[in-house]
């Protein structure tokens, strides 16, 4: 389901205005939250101790007017959300709590495999390669149908097949939810990512947080676009941030599902936004871990990511606040310089080695 906004972007630091064209893509979320439901208490452990909180993740139900609000607030260059007297970032550290995915003993996203292994995907579907061949669709876009995969699910949920199921299951919620492109389609970028989280154990949070941040700038840098990336992790986030606090919840989605917040219209999320200042920001959510930052990656001053659609970086010097340290003055500009490639124009070839090795 697309979401056509022509919200006004009114830049407080900037003080410039002008008009900007945001399609969202929501994919419909209730044919997977049905199958879903086919997991009892002992394989929803299973699942959560392999996946994380896809699971909770899975029952947010993301305002989108809330969303395009957001989007007004964007500083592309400085890789944050600039309100009136304040910032806000979404961080590593704050994606992974969110996902409760581990970020220690693990790699972030590499994007290393430019086509995918049927013989590798088969073995983990325990499907013949065949046939999982003759389902892949290779015309205008790579990847399967979620029809098909549905199909699968319903099938091994009638065997009890448990094990192959949740394997299934996550691919399908990688490609749906947490890396869309296209409506009930799960391409072949979030099949990548899910197949070396699978077998390499390649942080995939890393690659949320930079196609968050690649839809993002790519909003706010052209006058029509199309925001793709994985709205209940950026809807968790900012709804985290709003000031009914919630005692007593570890779980940030579940912390958020207990606010309970109203449904707000366009223009009562437009009006929220406008008058969000310091004051109104929940800086340290109840259920965020004050931990160390990842402030810097080797010779690179702030954090590159590397993403599906390609490598983006972002600023957590800007971002201290959030999590119970003291700003001491405006950061150089070479901390915050801003760095941007895409896999589509051949302009990553280059910095994609150093990302890896960094």
């Amino acid at each position: 389901m697309e979401f056509n906004m022509e919200p006004e972007r009114t830049h407080e630091a900037g003080g410039t205005k002008r008009k900007m064209r945001v399609k969202v893509l929501e994919n419909d979320l209730a044919d997977l939250r049905e199958i879903g439901q086919k997991l009892r208490v002992v394989q929803r452990t299973i699942f959560k101790n392999r996946y994380g909180n896809l699971l909770e993740l899975l029952e947010v139900h993301v305002q989108i007017h809330a969303i395009t609000a957001l989007v007004r607030y964007y500083d592309h260059p400085l890789r944050c959300f600039t309100f009136y007297d304040s910032q806000l970032v979404p961080t590593f550290e704050g994606y992974a709590q969110i996902l409760d995915m581990l970020i220690d003993k693990v790699i972030p996203y590499q994007h290393l495999d430019q086509h995918i292994s049927m013989s590798t995907l088969a073995a983990i579907m325990r499907l013949p390669a065949r046939d999982l061949e003759d389902s892949f669709i290779c015309e205008d876009r790579k990847g399967f149908s979620l029809s098909f995969l549905a199909e699968y699910l319903h099938q091994l949920g009638e065997e009890k097949d448990w094990e192959v199921f949740m394997d299934v299951f996550a691919l399908a919620l990688f490609g749906i939810m947490l890396f869309p492109k296209t409506e009930r389609f799960v391409d072949n970028a979030a099949i990548s990512v899910y197949i070396a989280y699978r077998t390499r154990r390649e942080s995939p949070v890393t690659a949320i947080l930079a196609d968050t941040y690649l839809a993002l700038n790519s909003c706010n840098s052209k006058k029509k676009t199309r925001m793709t990336c994985c709205l209940p992790t950026l809807f968790v986030w900012l709804a985290s941030r709003f000031e009914k606090r919630v005692f007593g919840i570890k779980c940030p989605v579940e912390s958020v599902k207990q606010q309970r917040l109203g449904v707000k219209s366009k223009d009562e999320w437009s009006q929220y936004m406008a008058c969000l200042t310091q004051e109104k920001i929940e800086w340290q959510p109840t259920w965020q871990q004050r931990s160390q930052l990842v402030y810097q990656c080797a010779k690179f001053l702030n954090v590159p990511f590397i993403g599906t659609k390609g490598c983006i970086n972002y600023n957590p010097v800007l971002a201290q606040r959030q999590f119970g340290y003291p700003i001491r003055g405006a950061p150089t500009s070479y901390v915050v310089e801003p760095l941007l490639f895409l896999y589509k124009d051949g302009s990553a070839d280059e910095i994609l080695p150093r990302i890896r090795r960094a």
